[in-house]
């Protein structure tokens, strides 16, 4: 189903409550990955300033084109960007930042609101109004 919640606003695919609970576990798993690869990265450009420092030299993998250390980030990206595309292509509105939020357009009360979760919770139990945002979040 799909609904706009103002004439100058894009078309959003409906969820019910049920039908987002389902997508959790895609949500988490994407959630998850993306976090490990961040935190994966982190450590392996601090290590990669270290090994630099001492004579300025970083060693590159002549195949791949990537310092040493490095060489995972294409194939986990291209992974990453696959699920989030699938997502979105579900409707799924995925926060950026480190807020690892997910809304789900949902009518309530024949208006247009936004069922919010967020990494950690098991299910839906929260909405807000489309320019409310985390901080606008009401039990269901």
């Amino acid at each position: 189903m799909t609904a706009e919640h103002k004439s100058d606003s894009p078309e959003y695919r409906l969820f019910s409550v049920e039908e987002a609970n389902a997508l959790i576990p895609e949500l988490e798993r994407y959630f998850i990955i993306t976090k490990k690869l961040i935190a994966k990265l982190d450590n392996v450009v601090q290590k990669k300033k270290k090994e630099s420092e001492g004579n300025g030299n970083i060693e590159w993998n002549p195949r791949s084109n990537l310092p040493v250390g490095m060489e995972f980030i294409p194939k986990t990206l291209k992974y990453t960007s696959k699920l989030s595309d699938k997502l979105r292509d579900k409707g799924v509105i995925i926060r950026g930042g480190n807020s690892w939020l997910a809304d789900f357009p949902h009518l309530r009360d024949g208006k247009v609101v936004f069922l919010c979760w967020q990494l950690g919770e098991k299910k839906i139990g929260f909405w807000h109004e489309i320019d409310a945002g985390k901080a606008g979040r009401k039990p269901l």
